[in-house]
């Protein structure tokens, strides 16, 4: 065999090699030092976590320090924050909490929610707590009075800490623990929101109405010079203009708020969330289950914080906070006072 040069070389056989057990060189450290150093490098290594496509709380759970979303590993979600900068150079703590953790408060979560709403099945519901949609777009928010309604009856029936944003903390202790979540309050009688959207209502539909005399009275007085116009192209100016008149019209119209109309949608709406709820606790497989939970709590558009409650004794109790998603219509409302 020769090499590049073309020079000769010769493969000697294993038999003839020379095997030494001891190093022909003094090491620089000692082999329990370096498997020490070894292993701490090794533990340091991190490769990115995947989420998992059987995760399916993927995107809801927010890790409370970071308010980043955590990332599914495996049955438990950890800080996303964490794993992928560095650990605890990262900034943030070691956060995790298991699925079956977050199906426990879910599941708790959907019992009270559901026996909230269980009086939209009833023939004489409550008619007190109600919030309808933005004016012009109609009925744009269920998960506010919803939460109104369920503070309110929570507040009945446990104690609670009144907040500075007008939320309220509740802590409910059952054998398992000290469980704590907040839920969006309001100060007042809660019927200060039908008072409030009756004042916005009349007013918008008063504007209402009045536009639509204006364009009522604009269009008797084309009707009433169509017959004189003898020439055609006025004649299909005005034909024109009664049409686009009509338009108006109708679309004015259709602007008016229907306080009872918008109500018994709320109802209806209400009551299939809380069939939806029961439904979903219904089914026994666990990934089935928990898919159709998935699809309940992005109708109803929260997010959950994983939260720490240090107040246990014998141990660290794995909790979630209830956090609704606001679109920017949502935002206003609650800028105004109308909302939470």
């Amino acid at each position: 065999m020769k090499n590049l040069k073309g020079k000769g070389c010769q493969k000697n056989s294993i038999e003839d090699w020379l095997v030494s057990e001891e190093s022909l060189f003094e090491p620089i450290i000692s082999a329990e030092t370096f498997k020490k150093a070894y292993d701490l490098q090794s533990s340091k290594r991190r490769g990115r976590v995947r989420q998992n496509p059987k995760a399916v709380y993927a995107g809801f759970i927010i890790c409370e320090n970071c308010g980043v979303p955590m990332t599914a590993d495996g049955v438990t979600y950890r800080c996303t924050t964490y794993l992928n900068k560095g650990g605890p150079r990262s900034g943030c703590t070691r956060n995790k909490v298991k699925e079956s953790v977050i199906d426990k408060y879910v599941d708790s979560w959907l019992e009270e929610t559901g026996q909230t709403l269980a009086w939209t099945g009833e023939a004489t519901p409550v008619t007190s707590l109600y919030k309808t949609r933005d004016i012009n777009d109609r009925m744009r928010s269920l998960m506010v009075i919803i939460e109104h309604y369920l503070a309110d009856k929570l507040s009945q029936a446990f104690s609670y800490e009144d907040l500075s944003d007008g939320g309220r903390s509740f802590e409910i202790e059952t054998i398992d623990g000290v469980h704590e979540f907040t839920l969006p309050g309001y100060d007042g009688d809660p019927s200060f929101l039908q008072n409030l959207l009756g004042t916005v209502e009349a007013s918008e539909n008063a504007s209402m109405r009045s536009s639509i005399v204006k364009l009522e009275a604009r269009k008797a007085h084309l009707l009433s010079i169509f017959p004189e116009a003898q020439n055609k192209s006025l004649r299909e100016t005005l034909v024109r203009e009664l049409n686009t008149l009509d338009s108006q019209i109708e679309l004015a119209q259709g602007g008016v708020t229907d306080y009872a109309k918008q109500h018994k949608e709320l109802i209806v709406q209400l009551h299939e969330m809380w069939r939806a709820s029961k439904r979903a606790r219904t089914i026994e497989a666990p990934q089935a289950r928990r898919k159709a939970l998935r699809e309940l709590i992005m109708e109803i558009r929260c997010k959950f914080v994983q939260k720490i409650v240090k107040k246990c004794p014998r141990s660290k109790l794995e909790g979630l906070t209830i956090i609704p998603e606001l679109s920017a219509s949502q935002e206003d409302v609650r800028s105004t006072g109308a909302g939470w």
